[in-house]
Formats: structure tokens, C-alpha cells, sequence
């Protein structure tokens, strides 16, 4: 199978690069894009490269239109690209919007250009919005609560119709908030780990009352690969 994944060297994506290459490498055919816009992703991209050949294309989804992809045949393309810092996006919401959703749109017209039908969106549990007392199904109303949920809301509502106007075989998976190796510093549990080890304080959100789930990277990642080949079009996981 010929993959396209990008935002392959963000936290996700990356972790999901490594397991295909160190637990499945006959089975796939990879190539990667990534923007390589913060410092851990060019770390990421430069460790990967030394012991690994893979075909990789610096470049924003944004532009994808600028690469040549017309040999490469791709059986499915699995979007990982995304700016997900919730703070940032409340004093930076134009970012949010420019990535998650026209980058999603410009994936999705570069699909139907090269006749690529199958396309995996990693979108975010926060889609939902807060519950008080039980889990939400994959199918309950949307209720985004950030610029960030908001605008992978409205990139997974653009896949739902490239599915239905285009006939796209689109799987949408909304895991909860991830944790593991290789995840940038500013997210809460290694933001807070490095407070520890400095002897700094630890924050708190609110009064410390919220609860929050959460999913280990490679249990994330055997979930996508799962969906990958046993997944059925027009679901959400």
C-alpha cells in the first residue's frame, strides 16, 4: 500500500513513521510532507532521515499543489498536518483556520487531482466539546469550544462533503489527548514534567477540577493502522 502522511515529523505523525518503519516495513510504502516549522520537527526529521530511506518533501499542505506527485501512485493519504496548541489558538486563531481547514480542502482538491479516493483525517475528540457525565458517540453533535476544536470541526464537516460530492472514501479518527515520546514541549504532561525537574511550580488549569483522558501515542497509532487497513469509508473512530 502507497502512503501519503502528512505532517509526518509532528508528535503523532512522527510516532506513527517509526512504527511503520520498525514493525511494518514490507507492508506499506511511505512518503512524507511536513512544513518543519518548529524546532522539533526539523529534530525529528533529521534523526529519521540518518537511518531510514524514505522519500520526504519539505513543504505546507498549503502548497502541496507545488509538488509533483503524479508518478507516485498513492493508494491513501493520511492528514496528521495540523497546529493543535489550544492556547495559541485563542491569541492566534488565523493559523488554526489557514492549516487545519483550507490546508484539509487543499489535500482533499489534491486527491481528486490525482485520483487518490482514500483519506484518513486525524481530527481531535475536542470536537465535541465538554461532557459532564458520559462519553459522547462518534456521532453526537458537534459543540467546539476553542479556535482549535473549532477548526478541526469544520475541517472534518469539509471532508464529509468531499465524500459525499466527490464520492471520497473518508475515515475520520477523533482521538483523545495524547501522550509519549516525542511530543513538543509545551504540551501539558511534558511541560509539566519539565517543571518538576526544575524545581519550578506545576500548573494548574481553573481550580484543577477538570478531567481530562488520556491515550498513550503507540496505543493512538495502533488504532490508526487498524483503521488503515480494516476501516470502513464514512466512519468516524
Amino acid at each position: 500500500m502507497k502512503i501519503l502522511v502528512t505532517g509526518c515529523f509532528g508528535f503523532i505523525g512522527y510516532n506513527f513513521l517509526k512504527v511503520l518503519s520498525e514493525e511494518s516495513r514490507n507492508d506499506f510504502e511511505v512518503t512524507g510532507i511536513d512544513s518543519l516549522n518548529n524546532p522539533y520537527s526539523k529534530l525529528n526529521y533529521d534523526t529519521f532521515k540518518k537511518a531510514n530511506d524514505f522519500e520526504f518533501f519539505h513543504e505546507d499542505i498549503l502548497n502541496i499543489e507545488k509538488i509533483n506527485f503524479k508518478s507516485f501512485n498513492f493508494d491513501v493519504v493520511i492528514n496528521f498536518a495540523a497546529e493543535s496548541h489550544v492556547d495559541t489558538s485563542i491569541y492566534n486563531p488565523n493559523v488554526f483556520i489557514e492549516s487545519n481547514v483550507m490546508g484539509v480542502n487543499n489535500l482533499l482538491k489534491f486527491c481528486i487531482s490525482n485520483k487518490i479516493n482514500e483519506f484518513i483525517q486525524i481530527s481531535t475528540d475536542e470536537v465535541y466539546g465538554s461532557a459532564q457525565e458520559q462519553f459522547f458517540q462518534e456521532t453526537d453533535k458537534l459543540n467546539p469550544s476553542s479556535p482549535y476544536s473549532a477548526s478541526k470541526a469544520s475541517a472534518d464537516m469539509v471532508c464529509n462533503s468531499y465524500a459525499k460530492t466527490y464520492g471520497m472514501k473518508i475515515k475520520t479518527i477523533r482521538p483523545a489527548n495524547n501522550y509519549g515520546p516525542y511530543q513538543q514541549p509545551e504540551k501539558l504532561i511534558p511541560y509539566s514534567i519539565s517543571n518538576i525537574t526544575k524545581e519550578n511550580r506545576v500548573e494548574i488549569y481553573g481550580k484543577g477540577l477538570n478531567i481530562r483522558h488520556w491515550l498513550y501515542v503507540k496505543d493512538t497509532v495502533s488504532g490508526i493502522i487498524s483503521v488503515l487497513t480494516k476501516g470502513g469509508p464514512g466512519e468516524i473512530y
